[in-house]
């Protein structure tokens, strides 16, 4: 069994209940295998090995790649887990095989009072207002599978608008229409209204004949 020791200062909201991560079992989440306190202000974090690269957003096999996310993501939503920084970096692919790392603040919904604000791409409305609900990482997901959907051209998108501009694309290109409706209600800013059985998002995927999903 391989390691990696990954050192993470101890702020409140860094999770270091191992038992918690022992009963954490996902064949694309990385695993924890131990959790110590160090006399420098920092926990120290045994973690499976991973190797591979970020996920491309215009790579071959995508297909494959968002159904594992998907089944990751409500993974998590099912335990009521939010993982908050759900973006590309933080998916490592190998051989066709996702994981997500960075899990070391991931933690029950309800427990965060002052929640770390990790990202601004991908990070719900709510989580600006830290307020943090269990469909939160709903909305990280709907903006990933968007992104691989537009494959190259989501290079062109503004960070700093990309709700509404990578729904007009989704909602004009052909082959995304019947995805579209379901990736809107992921990216819905009503946290209860993003509710979609994971099965529907993975039956519409699996319907689509688009290059980035070769």
């Amino acid at each position: 069994m391989s390691f990696f020791l990954k050192k993470v200062h101890a702020t409140k909201n860094v999770n270091s209940n191992f038992k918690f991560f022992n009963n954490l079992q996902h064949p694309h989440i990385v695993k924890v295998y131990a959790i110590e306190k160090g006399s420098d202000g920092f926990y120290n974090f045994n973690l499976e090995k991973t190797h591979g690269k970020r996920l491309n957003l215009y790579q071959k096999n995508s297909k494959k790649i968002l159904i594992q996310l998907i089944d990751s993501v409500y993974y998590m939503v099912d335990k009521e887990l939010v993982h908050l920084d759900l973006k590309p970096s933080n998916i490592l692919i190998s051989n066709n095989n996702i994981k997500i790392i960075d899990i070391e603040y991931l933690n029950f919904y309800y427990v965060y009072d002052d929640p770390p604000i990790f990202n601004f791409t991908f990070s719900a409305p709510e989580v600006f207002q830290k307020k943090i609900h269990k469909y939160s990482d709903l909305y990280s997901l709907g903006i990933l599978i968007g992104l691989v959907l537009m494959g190259t051209e989501s290079i062109y998108l503004s960070r700093d608008n990309i709700k509404s501009e990578l729904s007009n694309w989704l909602e004009t290109n052909a082959s995304t229409k019947s995805i579209h409706v379901l990736i809107k209600k992921l990216l819905s800013d009503n946290p209860q209204d993003r509710w979609i059985d994971s099965s529907e998002i993975k039956n519409e995927i699996d319907k689509l004949q688009i290059s980035t999903l070769d």
